[in-house]
């Protein structure tokens, strides 16, 4: 069965060009000048976790979504979340908040990793610090990664980091399910006098 992961946030904060660079295709990022907004997009890779080879399909969501009833069908079925903002677009990052409520309540038991993209920039470009994202990702109870999709850093990292938190996430269930069963065993068994 797929791992699905979502990848969300603002139009041109570059979840695209993180896709693409994920899935192999750096020339998507070197054509940034041709941007053309993503629709949704699905596609699938392979990848190697701790917990051994995971098919993940890749959902590319557009920025924003015309219907909230169908942004919320589409997030009810992903396993896991990239929220992407852009280091140099503050508004990318506040907006994220509203994002994760929506994912909270359509999704509670999902994954996240929180993604701090463009950290190619110059520092005096940067609009949002290191520390306010990490604080962040604390208060939400998720990693912070920062990629530059135009360098190809990082970009491997956060999907493999998001698809081992899920991986992790599903072993555990199945670990207790199986003590239950053993220990519904015994119980059906009398007292030794």
């Amino acid at each position: 069965m797929a791992t699905i992961v979502m990848v969300v946030g603002l139009p041109t904060v570059g979840k695209s060009c993180i896709v693409k660079r994920f899935l192999g295709d750096g020339t998507a990022v070197s054509a940034l000048s041709n941007y053309v907004p993503t629709k949704f997009d699905i596609y699938t890779r392979s990848i190697m976790t701790n917990y051994g080879e995971a098919k993940v399909e890749i959902f590319d969501t557009a920025g924003m979504s015309n219907s909230l009833a169908h942004r919320d069908a589409l997030y009810s079925k992903a396993n896991g979340f990239l929220l992407v903002f852009s280091l140099t677009d503050l508004c990318s990052f506040h907006d994220l908040e509203s994002i994760k409520k929506r994912i909270d309540i359509t999704t509670p038991n999902a994954s996240i990793i929180l993604v701090g993209n463009k950290n190619d920039v110059l520092d005096q470009k940067r609009q949002v610090r290191h520390e306010d994202a990490v604080r962040c990702s604390k208060e939400w109870g998720c990693q912070y990664v920062e990629t530059s999709a135009l360098l190809d850093y990082n970009i491997d990292t956060a999907f493999k980091e998001l698809v081992t938190v899920i991986k992790s996430k599903q072993t555990v269930p199945a670990k207790a399910k199986k003590k239950c069963k053993l220990m519904r065993l015994f119980s059906g068994f009398g007292h030794c006098h």
